[in-house]
C-alpha cells in the first residue's frame, strides 16, 4: 500500500510519503507531484521518514519532477532511511537528490 499526504504552509508544501512506492502505484506519487507543483510555495519538501520501499519507477518520478522544477521551485528530500539511501548511492542520485 502506498499513500501521499500533502501538507500546506505559506512557505513550502510537504509530501508524506507512506508504503511501498513500485511501477503498479507510482501514478499516485506522479500525481501528487503534479499537483504540489502547480502550487506558489517554492519549496517542496518530500518526507520519507514513512517510505519503506521504492522502486526504479517511482525513483524515476522523483527525478522527473527535480528536473522539471530546477531554476523554479526548491525540492528536498528528508528522512530518507539508510535503506533507500543505499539505493540512490547504487545509482548515483545521493547528490543529485538535495536533502533536509
Amino acid at each position: 500500500m502506498a499513500a501521499v499526504e500533502i501538507q500546506e504552509s505559506s512557505l513550502q508544501i510537504t509530501l508524506q510519503l507512506n508504503g511501498r512506492f513500485n511501477i503498479t502505484n507510482c501514478n499516485v506519487l506522479r500525481e501528487a507531484l503534479e499537483q504540489v507543483i502547480a502550487k506558489k510555495q517554492d519549496r517542496i519538501v518530500i518526507d520519507c521518514r514513512q517510505l519503506q520501499e521504492i522502486d526504479s519507477s517511482a525513483i524515476a518520478e522523483l527525478v522527473k519532477t527535480t528536473r522539471s522544477v530546477i531554476g523554479k521551485k526548491k525540492m528536498f528530500l528528508s528522512g530518507v532511511n539508510e535503506e533507500i539511501m543505499k539505493t540512490f548511492k547504487v545509482v548515483g542520485l545521493h547528490t543529485f537528490f538535495k536533502m533536509v
